[in-house]
């Protein structure tokens, strides 16, 4: 059962986007690696509802703002600088800690997955049950859920493995 808190906490981490580039920037990111690897597509078949197609973009761009040397794959320290930023993106009192009001203005702003509350992502990482992130439950889950989304171990993800963990994540919240 450790996995799925860890992939779930994906949610928190890329959910919300947020590194320290531009959207100008995350769209010349996207147009460099335009042409995905046939195992990144998803096909139309398995995105069924407008929902998970929203959140599949939503994805995309994120997958895009955290590949900061655009090479087309997340290393874990492209993932933990996307996830630092991110929380500090998050933290909009600049107090060490997120919580659900703040990360659902964040998710507002840019275009998080509202497929799960801002309040049940937190509730996963947060370690201490104070109710809120603080900036260490966000970084040691962002390394797991790294490790958990590295389907073939490579450490690097591409665009396919960081979605498809995204997928089972909210996938497993909403069963659970």
């Amino acid at each position: 059962m450790r996995t799925f808190p860890s992939l779930l906490a994906l949610c928190v981490l890329v959910a919300v986007a947020g590194c320290q580039r531009s959207p100008r920037d995350v769209v010349v990111g996207a147009e460099r690696n335009a042409a995905p690897a046939a195992d990144d597509a998803v096909p139309p078949a398995t995105v069924p509802d407008a929902a998970q197609r929203v959140a599949g973009d939503a994805a995309a761009r994120h997958f895009a703002a955290m590949d900061g040397d655009g090479d087309g794959a997340v290393t874990i320290d492209e993932h933990v600088e996307g996830a630092a930023s991110m929380f500090a993106t998050m933290d909009a009192d600049a107090d060490g800690t997120v919580t659900a009001a703040e990360m659902d203005a964040a998710q507002r702003t840019l275009g998080g997955d509202a497929r799960l509350t801002s309040a049940d992502k937190i509730r996963v990482v947060d370690t201490n049950g104070d109710g809120a992130l603080s900036a260490t439950e966000h970084a040691l889950g962002s390394r797991g859920i790294f490790e958990a989304m590295d389907a073939d171990g490579d450490g690097r993800l591409t665009a396919g493995e960081m979605r498809a963990g995204h997928d089972r994540a909210m996938s497993a919240a909403g069963d659970g």
